[in-house]
């Protein structure tokens, strides 16, 4: 089985609403309810928020999101 991973952008909704069923079913989020499809496309155009899924032939089986976080102290 070969797997691609693949960062999304705003025009991949559809993945990223796939990945949040994963995540409602892995971690038996009961009584989840998905954000707006608004919602998730502004997510998606955000600069601090990274969303991959993993693929294989072109199903989303699985993934993972990011933020960046803005360090206030230095080294």
């Amino acid at each position: 089985m070969r797997i691609a991973i693949q960062k999304l952008s705003p025009h991949q909704l559809h993945d990223f609403i796939k990945l949040l069923d994963i995540f409602k079913d892995v971690f038996q989020m009961k009584n989840f309810e998905r954000p707006s499809a608004e919602h998730m496309t502004e997510l998606l155009e955000k600069d601090d928020l990274f969303v991959f899924v993993a693929l294989s032939e072109g199903v989303v089986i699985g993934g993972l999101t990011a933020y960046s976080l803005t360090q206030y102290y230095w080294h």
